[in-house]
């Protein structure tokens, strides 16, 4: 994949639900199914919460939404994987792709 990006936690929860056709259930497929990923733990630290602070005021982000961006922007990543659609216009401006359909992670991995 050779790509840096962020997996959040409802990629994981939805994976769960016994939903046909579950979106989430293929995105992990997705990334599991490349053995060159490697997973890591992100801290946050006393950088990122400045950052997460700033976003929950500027942009009105719920406090979790802005610690997985300012996460994305302090460690460089190149995107965030995620189901979640209220922070796509935020990260958008902050140059971090969202990623929330197979298709879009086929493409962003084709293109590593």
């Amino acid at each position: 994949m050779n790509k840096r990006l962020f997996v959040d936690s409802n990629i994981f929860i939805e994976s769960l639900k016994n939903i046909p056709n579950n979106r989430a259930v293929e995105l992990i497929q997705l990334i599991f199914s490349d053995s060159e990923n490697v997973f890591f733990f992100l801290e946050s630290n006393k950088e990122i919460l400045p950052i997460a602070r700033n976003f929950i005021k500027k942009n009105k982000l719920k406090p979790n939404d802005s610690l997985i961006l300012a996460s994305a922007i302090h460690y460089k990543l190149n995107g965030i994987i995620t189901l979640d659609s209220d922070f796509i216009e935020v990260a958008k401006e902050e140059n971090i792709k969202v990623i929330n359909t197979p298709d879009e992670l086929k493409s962003l991995t084709r293109g590593s």
